[in-house]
Formats: C-alpha cells, sequence, structure tokens
C-alpha cells in the first residue's frame, strides 16, 4: 500500500534541509578560517544528515506526546522521519 506524504511535512522537512545546508556551511567556513582545518565533504554531508534524523525524531516525538495528552492515534507511518527515509535519504 502506497501512503503519500501530506505537502506541508514535505514543506517543513525542505526548509529543515536548508537551514541544516547553511548551518554547516557557514560552520565549515568559521572552522577553516579559525583552524585552518578542513573537513571533507563526505563527513559534512554525514553530519547534515545526523543533524537533520535528530531533528526529525524529536519532531515526531513532540507529535506522539501531544496526541498522547489529547487522546488521539497518530499513524506511525505519517511521520517525519519516514517521510525522510521515503523521498530523501539516499
Amino acid at each position: 500500500m502506497h501512503h503519500s506524504t501530506p505537502p506541508g511535512k514535505l514543506r517543513t522537512i525542505c526548509k529543515l534541509i536548508a537551514q541544516a545546508v547553511f548551518y554547516a556551511i557557514w560552520n565549515e567556513r568559521n572552522k577553516r578560517l579559525h583552524t585552518s582545518v578542513a573537513r571533507p565533504l563526505q563527513l559534512i554531508t554525514k553530519e547534515i544528515k545526523i543533524i537533520l534524523k535528530a531533528k526529525l525524531y524529536g519532531m515526531d516525538q513532540n507529535i506522539r506526546n501531544n496526541n498522547r495528552l489529547n487522546s488521539i492515534r497518530h499513524n506511525t507511518i505519517d511521520t517525519y522521519l519516514h517521510s525522510w527515509f521515503q523521498h530523501f535519504s539516499l
């Protein structure tokens, strides 16, 4: 059964990707300026993916906790992390 991701979730994930990339570039720029040490692109990419997965997991946990308080059932397929792996993770 194919389950589509709501457009709002994809939009949120895309915004988070942009923020994580901007942060990683800014952080790497500062490290290179102040320590003269450059990290390989693969390491920066891995760091971005870790940051994104942690943020998406946290967002899913917040939704689960809010739904428990409101006695709403949460569909586990419709999580931010599931959407990440379905559309973005390579």
